[in-house]
């Protein structure tokens, strides 16, 4: 009997595991089109291309970076770098959209976030992330108390620190992948 049962155990461990891994990739590509989607396509705004489509992937050294460019007239206008931050609730995943130009941050969209309502989840709306718009290549993401320019959302500070942190490490991968897309390679 304990073997029949540790065999249907194992059979059924098998299923599930293959389970997994043949709706891995259609899950993703669910979560990118409605979860992330509608977040990218507001930080980069009107472009003639599909970013979703265009996605393409960077090697980094702490790994894979996505990035979604946006495209007028068939050359690379924009790009959006999706980031996280540990917020007081859990993980915040903010959609950050920059001039590929300039450098200067066109939007600042979060595509997930765990905050308390009413309290954290303020500082995921666009009173908040209005702020960081045309923040130069130049200019540090951090609140003012941390040197910065951005207010803080009033008993959010958690929270909106770890957008400033999101925002701030978009900006330093966003200025090392620049010359790359300013090349046309996607």
């Amino acid at each position: 009997m304990f073997f029949v049962l540790t065999g249907v155990t194992a059979i059924c461990a098998l299923l599930l595991g293959g389970a997994h891994e043949l709706t891995r990739a259609p899950i993703e590509m669910q979560k990118i089109r409605h979860v992330k989607g509608p977040a990218i396509r507001a930080a980069l705004g009107p472009v003639d291309n599909d970013p979703l489509a265009a996605r393409l992937t960077v090697n980094f050294e702490k790994g894979p970076l996505t990035l979604f460019p946006g495209k007028k007239r068939d050359s690379v206008v924009s790009v959006a770098i999706e980031t996280s931050a540990q917020g007081y609730g859990g993980e915040i995943n903010v959609i950050t959209a920059f001039d590929l130009q300039s450098g200067v941050c066109r939007a600042v969209a979060v595509s997930h976030s765990s905050e308390t309502p009413g309290i954290g989840s303020r500082a995921t709306q666009p009173q908040f992330t209005d702020q960081f718009r045309r923040l130069g290549p130049d200019q540090c993401a951090a609140l003012r108390a941390d040197g910065g320019t951005i207010d803080a959302v009033s008993g959010a500070t958690v929270s909106s620190r770890a957008l400033c942190s999101a925002v701030a490490r978009a900006q330093a991968l966003f200025t090392s992948v620049k010359s790359t897309l300013a090349k046309g390679s996607p």
